[in-house]
């Protein structure tokens, strides 16, 4: 299973998947450089549509990928992932928020 997602700096923007495979990876899947001046505007937004859609058909493919995965039916089978998912040591050191935030 993977997560995406971007970060963008001054005119340039990366695309990312993550996943876990005994350790976390993250790899840039594509990036794109927003056009700043006109005389490049035309096709720098033609780069910009294309990497957007590439993005788009990872995500895609991801999800086809989920819903086409087997479904826990049983309350056996969920109780036992359950127990599994809380067995995983926590890989994060940060402190929890003593305060939240309400809107």
């Amino acid at each position: 299973m993977s997560v995406f997602g971007s970060t963008s700096h001054n005119s340039e923007t990366q695309f990312f998947a993550m996943d876990y495979k005994g350790l976390f990876r993250v790899r840039t899947l594509t990036s794109m450089m927003v056009p700043m001046q006109a005389a490049s505007f035309a096709p720098g937004m033609q780069q910009c549509i294309l990497a957007c859609l590439e993005f788009v058909l990872h995500v895609l493919d991801e999800s086809e990928r989920r819903n086409s995965a087997p479904k826990v039916t049983s309350q056996e089978e969920r109780d036992h992932f359950l127990e599994s998912a809380a067995a995983i040591p926590t890989t994060s050191s940060t402190p929890k928020k003593s305060i939240f935030r309400t809107q």
